[in-house]
């Protein structure tokens, strides 16, 4: 799904990282810069805003990172259908 391939990746890239964790209901789109890139296997990225930074191996960089905001946006609405039945947290810790 992703137009990223690990091995075109270089330090000071820009991508889009689509973030998601379905049992707290969170699908977002992080702006990112590529920190490092280790012997293809592997990248840490940085959020621009939060300065928060993520390490990724290969076969999950090249699922959720992305160039273009289209596909990136596409690929979240998907999961979203994917996990709408996957039990969620509330505010008071209980699973819905």
């Amino acid at each position: 799904m992703s137009d990223v391939k690990m091995n075109e990746l270089k330090r000071h890239d820009k991508v889009l990282f689509a973030r998601i964790m379905p049992r707290l209901e969170y699908y977002e789109i992080h702006e990112c810069v590529v920190a490092t890139v280790h012997n293809d296997d592997y990248c840490t990225i940085c959020d621009v805003k939060t300065k928060q930074s993520f390490l990724m191996h290969k076969p999950r960089a090249e699922e959720v990172l992305f160039h273009d905001r289209k596909l990136a946006l596409k690929y979240i609405k998907e999961q979203k259908k994917i996990n709408k039945n996957v039990k969620t947290y509330k505010k008071d810790g209980d699973v819905e």
